[in-house]
């Protein structure tokens, strides 16, 4: 699941980026209206889960039972990329949601990479600023009961 089992970049992976919520193809290619034009929903399989009816049926009467029915388990979609191939993958719901996604904008391959570096420095940042506040307060505390003094860390 979550490849490309025909046509063109035949045996490809999806992979979900934990960063933000889109999903790239290789190691660095994200799906976007830049490299794709559209996706077709061709089929989808749902999963009947007797013990998920029960438990939400106990839980929440005939709406929850409901609810619990059915879960897709995996979705077939055709792929149209911009260069005019064509493509058949078979993906997780996750997956195609955030292939929805991104074709719902228009960032660059260049644009993402910026994105994801400004992110890691601001986390760098982020982590400079909290040991920074870290040292401060156990210099405060630390000076601040004369000779019996007592540090804290945070």
């Amino acid at each position: 699941m979550n490849e490309i089992i025909s046509g063109y970049r035949s045996g490809a992976k999806f992979q979900e980026d934990p960063n933000n919520q889109l999903v790239h193809i290789g190691s660095s290619e994200y799906i976007t209206k830049n490299l794709v034009s559209s996706v077709n929903l061709i089929n989808s399989t749902t999963e009947v889960n007797t013990s998920g009816v029960l438990t939400g049926a106990a839980i929440a009467g005939a709406v929850g039972a409901l609810a619990s029915i059915g879960s897709v388990t995996e979705i077939l979609v055709e792929i149209n990329w911009n260069n005019g191939e064509k493509s058949i993958a078979k993906v997780s719901k996750s997956v195609f949601e955030r292939i929805l996604i991104g074709l719902g904008n228009d960032y660059t391959q260049s644009d993402i990479k910026n994105i994801e570096n400004e992110r890691i420095n601001n986390k760098s940042e982020s982590e400079k600023n909290a040991l920074m506040i870290a040292t401060a307060v156990t210099l405060v505390v630390g000076n601040s009961g004369g000779s019996n003094c007592e540090y804290y860390r945070i």
